[in-house]
């Protein structure tokens, strides 16, 4: 299957967004769904409400993202699904899907 990936990168906040796309839609009607992957970073001793705040910073974005013109076009007829992983560390502290 062919994809077609953008990496939005904000070195600021030191998070990566990864929307996945299809390219060729008209030729692969059957695809359902495009996604926007939030990645968030915490250090090993982050505290509980740290995470809360890059999750819900996550959230935040990705709905941003969702409502982007950029995005609506490039998903076609797809239903768009928004993903927040969260590292504290090198362990996943949050997976979920908005």
């Amino acid at each position: 299957m062919m994809m077609k990936k953008f990496i939005l990168k904000n070195e600021h906040t030191k998070c990566l967004s990864i929307l996945i796309s299809t390219c060729y839609l008209l030729h692969q009607p059957d695809i359902a769904y495009s996604y926007i992957v939030e990645v968030k970073y915490a250090r090993r001793d982050a505290s509980d409400a740290d995470i809360a705040l890059l999750k819900h910073d996550a959230a935040e974005q990705l709905r941003r993202y969702a409502t982007d013109e950029k995005v609506l076009r490039t998903k076609g007829n797809t239903r768009l699904g928004l993903i927040t992983l969260v590292f504290k560390g090198w362990e996943l502290v949050v997976l979920e899907k908005l």
